[in-house]
């Protein structure tokens, strides 16, 4: 959902501002990191957005989930920790035996973080 909002916004940004670019002819970071780039290099910065804090947070979680098997001793554990300690107050997720646990609460909390970026995004314009 979330590659799908860059992707039309990028489309958008590349017809509005009649770019030659696209967003393949960045060459460096991850797929989000190269979407960034190109929408900063087209005078649109998604890094001031609110919505976009919360959104590196739940990449963070979604990477230890695919890449480590819910294992909150991921690539950047610290953070994974920090992140979910700030949320203990709403029980939404958790670390429960080293792994990841999700509820049903912090999958919505997911979505209706996207369905913001996207407003977000379209205000901006």
């Amino acid at each position: 959902m979330l590659e799908h909002v860059l992707i039309q916004e990028c489309k958008t940004q590349k017809f509005l501002k009649s770019l030659k670019t696209e967003i393949k002819d960045i060459e460096k970071g991850s797929f989000i990191d190269k979407v960034k780039q190109y929408l900063k290099d087209a005078g649109f910065n998604i890094v001031t957005m609110k919505s976009w804090e919360d959104i590196k947070n739940i990449q963070e979680i979604r990477n230890c989930i695919v890449h480590s098997e819910f294992v909150s001793n991921c690539k950047k554990p610290e953070l994974i920790k920090n992140y979910i300690e700030k949320r203990k107050d709403i029980k939404d997720i958790f670390i429960e035996n080293d792994k990841i646990i999700l509820t049903p609460d912090y999958c919505r909390y997911v979505v209706d973080t996207f369905h913001t970026f996207e407003y977000d995004i379209k205000a901006a314009r």
